[in-house]
């Protein structure tokens, strides 16, 4: 709360006037990160998928784990999956953002397999999981190690993702 208070350049007394506890500070900030969720599949969802495209996205979200000014928020990202874990609240918030970035890719997977992008025997909701789990696992190495180098991980992603056409 010290931390809290003086980024805010507030007292204890006024940021409860806006929270009503700790929890309720955290879950704000779980909010948050869910927007960030929805603009990313809002600025990409008109794109079509196909292997190579899946893996360009898993590309553009690792290089923005490479900037500088992105360290911060993954740390605050990976300090909320741990919330998630303890506090109901903002375990809802965090598996309604998942579900919905889920959903988005899978109905993007579904539509590559319709134009015989993608190989139609693959589960959309199993592409959009395993997608979804080298993002947050490479971003968790990443906010461990700061000076993890992304590239040979983002080369295997390629080729897995080459796999997948149809």
């Amino acid at each position: 709360m010290k931390d809290i208070c003086r980024a805010a350049n507030l007292s204890p007394g006024a940021v409860y006037r806006y929270f009503d506890s700790k929890e309720k500070i955290v879950e704000a900030l779980a909010e948050m990160v869910g927007e960030r969720i929805n603009t990313f599949l809002e600025a990409t969802a008109s794109e079509e998928i196909t292997a190579e495209s899946l893996a360009d996205k898993l590309e553009v979200l690792c290089t923005a784990l490479d900037r500088p000014e992105n360290q911060e928020t993954m740390r605050l990202d990976v300090v909320l999956w741990g919330e998630a874990l303890r506090l109901p609240g903002v375990r809802r918030i965090y598996l309604r953002a998942a579900a919905e970035l889920q959903r988005s890719i899978a109905e993007l997977v579904l539509a590559a397999q319709a134009q015989g992008d993608l190989d139609p025997g693959l589960d959309p909701r199993a592409v959009s999981r395993a997608f979804m789990a080298l993002f947050e696992g490479l971003a968790l190495q990443k906010v461990s190690d700061p000076e993890l180098d992304l590239e040979p991980a983002l080369s295997t992603a390629r080729a897995m993702f080459a796999g997948l056409s149809g």
